[in-house]
This record gives C-alpha cells, structure tokens and sequence, in this order.
C-alpha cells in the first residue's frame, strides 16, 4: 500500500520529469520540434490500431481527440515543410 509520502514523492517525480521534457523541447529548436511531429504520427496509428482491435473507443476523453487532432495537423504541416526544404534534420 502506498503511503502519502510515496504519493507525494511520485508527484514530485513527475513534475520535475515534465519541466525536464519542456526544457529539451525548447532547447532542442522548433525544427527539431516539428520533425518529432513526424515521428510521432506512426505510433498514433499503432495506437489506432490497438484499441480497434480491442474493441475500445478510439480516445476516452474529449482532450485526448483535441490533441491528437492537433499532433496530426502539426505531422502535416511539418511534412510539407520538410518537403519545401524550409527545415532540415
């Protein structure tokens, strides 16, 4: 049984691990940023993919649609600005 101090430093935990992956969004640039879009489009479809075959509903909460929407609108337009040449790996 976890006791609150176990919470407590769970939530610490995962805090500071978020402030972490915002850091290292920012600092690694927005190219970076888009073309990770990109790579993230692929697990998307697997994740699809998973809960249809587990008969479950595509995202339970209304947030989740909203940004894989979003996820889905950034892979594009980072696609096409790959394809212009305006970013670059």
């Amino acid at each position: 049984m976890k006791t609150s101090s176990d919470r407590a430093q769970a939530y610490i935990f995962g805090f500071l691990g978020t402030v972490y992956g915002f850091w290292m969004l920012y600092s690694s640039g927005l190219s970076n940023l888009m073309i990770s879009t990109i790579l993230y489009l692929p697990g998307l479809i697997v994740y699809a993919i998973g809960r249809k075959e587990k008969g479950l509903k595509l995202f339970d909460k209304t947030y989740e649609a909203i940004i894989a929407v979003a996820l889905i609108v950034l892979a594009v337009y980072s696609l096409v600005q790959l394809i212009q040449g305006n970013i670059s790996f």
